[in-house]
């Protein structure tokens, strides 16, 4: 992925396979079923800027795990991603893609309205979370 020093929107692919970071600005990664291979694993790091982790419609997580700073999301085709400095992104469940999510929500309230857990203080050991279907509408089922 080629990335700017600006603000980038970035839709996480198949070749995705290490540590994805856009660097400077205020950043977009869009997590969308079809784009994730089977058992494939991404990690996202971005502390600069203010970021946001967009899951869309149609996406299934089938667990979760969670520290006070971290998530770790398993997709139902065996994909994991992980999230290094989940307390400082954003999250947006639903809509399609390129367009802004009907629902945004800050970490702490993305593990607990989406994830369905308590966000564990920090040095505490992850909690871990349930299954959850992301629509398009912004509604989840499960968690």
């Amino acid at each position: 992925m080629s990335f700017t020093s600006g603000n980038d929107e970035n839709i996480l692919q198949r070749t995705d396979t290490k540590v994805v970071s856009a660097g400077a600005g205020d950043d977009i990664y869009i997590l969308a079923a079809n784009q994730i291979a089977d058992n494939q694993h991404i990690t996202i790091s971005d502390v600069n800027g203010a970021n946001i982790l967009r899951l869309t419609g149609g996406l299934k997580i089938t667990s979760s795990s969670v520290t006070s700073n971290a998530a770790q999301l398993t997709l139902d085709n065996g994909a994991v991603v992980t999230i290094l400095g989940a307390d400082s992104f954003t999250f947006e469940v639903g809509g399609t893609g390129l367009q802004s999510s009907p629902v945004s929500k800050d970490f702490g309230n993305f593990v607990t309205d989406i994830l369905g857990v308590t966000l564990p203080a920090a040095g505490v050991a992850p909690v871990v979370g349930s299954s959850v279907d992301v629509n398009s509408d912004g509604s989840t089922t499960g968690g």
